[in-house]
């Protein structure tokens, strides 16, 4: 544009530049909108503002421009999956750090040197006070010891680390009480990846991976088996059920062993708490991913709607979105007779007021196909 042209547009009015710019990105209130609407536009009696009409064809084109640009951060890390886990890592290394520290060879040595040569200096500073210090002592040596040796060989022996293979069954009550859990898990050899060997099922349990659960409560317990073992999916289900409790990368794992025996009810009555209440949106995520293919059941199907109504993450919304339009679009191929009334109701009400823009547009066109506005 030459410096004439540039001269020649008119400017937009001051008070309503910074409108214009939040009235093309739908920031506005809907009596706001219909004020800018008015000054751009007119009124029957009343002329549009030029200048204002120019500045926002120019705002308009703008954002035009950068939705059409690709974002690559969308595509790096959609789900949270890979923060949640760097969160865990990053936890996990500094717990370790701290306890070399506090363990090693070489910091207890000089922290305890430097308490020896503390003390000595108090002893050759106050000679009447180390006397006094060396007689209580001793009192306290000589009565005190034998009673303490009393009590500790009253008291039962501690308890060793009980390894159970699977076989054996832990109480409710064990259960509840374990504090943290620690999980291990291998793929199966020659299996192409993690992916397909946490998903594969074969006889007798040949083609799952071998898991190690180490549980941490009064009495630590060691379990270890295959992915398909009572005892083990029952501690699994049980940490994704009370997901709250434990770190979001142990549940990440558990989600994935879980995911094959979604058809058990047990699995998806957790698989269902951890997507409706867990606070990390990873976790939430891989819960619902793990409840596709069973939609018919009534609580994954309420399950869903919950998260495309109220879930505060875009992506979790997408998810139980694209889930429930694949439904819609199976009843559509099926000949049905009518669609399920409450997903069209859901997504009626995200395309009116879900704040993200994909959100809306998906479900607009979801309801365009299943359920096509009359002419008017």
């Amino acid at each position: 544009m030459s410096e004439h042209e540039r001269q020649s547009v008119p400017s937009a009015c001051p008070e309503m530049e910074q409108k214009l710019l939040l009235y093309v990105c739908c920031e506005l209130g809907a009596d706001e909108r219909a004020s800018v609407a008015a000054h751009v536009n007119g009124t029957p009696g009343q002329a549009g503002c030029p200048g204002c009409a120019a500045a926002l064809e120019r705002e308009t084109s703008l954002q035009r421009a950068i939705e059409s640009l690709g974002a690559p951060a969308d595509s790096l890390d959609r789900s949270e999956l890979l923060l949640a886990q760097s969160r865990s890592e990053l936890a996990e290394a500094l717990d370790d750090a701290e306890a070399r520290r506090g363990h090693g060879f070489a910091g207890g040595w000089r922290e305890f040197a430097g308490r020896i040569w503390n003390f000595g200096r108090l002893w050759t500073l106050h000679p009447a006070a180390s006397a006094a210090l060396l007689l209580l002592l001793g009192f306290g040596l000589g009565v005190g010891a034998p009673l303490v040796y009393q009590e500790i060989a009253m008291r039962e022996p501690l308890k060793p680390a009980m390894v159970v293979d699977a076989a054996p069954r832990l109480t409710d009550q064990e259960l509840q009480n374990v504090g943290s859990v620690g999980l291990k898990w291998e793929p199966v050899q020659g299996a192409p990846d993690a992916t397909d060997a946490a998903g594969s099922t074969g006889v007798n349990g040949s083609s799952e991976p071998r898991v190690e659960l180490q549980l941490f409560s009064q009495r630590p317990v060691s379990i270890e088996g295959s992915a398909g073992d009572a005892e083990v999916q029952r501690v699994l289900t049980y940490m994704v059920a009370n997901s709250r409790r434990f770190d979001p990368g142990v549940l990440l794992d558990s989600l994935d062993l879980l995911r094959p025996s979604a058809g058990d009810p047990n699995v998806r009555r957790a698989l269902c708490a951890a997507a409706r209440q867990n606070e990390n949106p990873g976790v939430r995520l891989k819960a619902l991913e793990s409840l596709r293919g069973y939609e018919r059941d009534a609580l994954v199907r309420q399950t869903l709607l919950a998260a495309l109504r109220k879930d505060a993450n875009c992506g979790v919304r997408v998810e139980a979105l694209n889930t429930l339009v694949d439904v819609l679009n199976a009843q559509a191929d099926s000949a049905a007779d009518s669609s399920d009334v409450e997903i069209v109701n859901a997504l009626q009400e995200s395309r009116d007021s879900d704040p993200n823009q994909y959100v809306r547009m998906v479900s607009a066109t979801a309801l365009r196909q299943v359920a096509p506005e009359p002419a008017h």
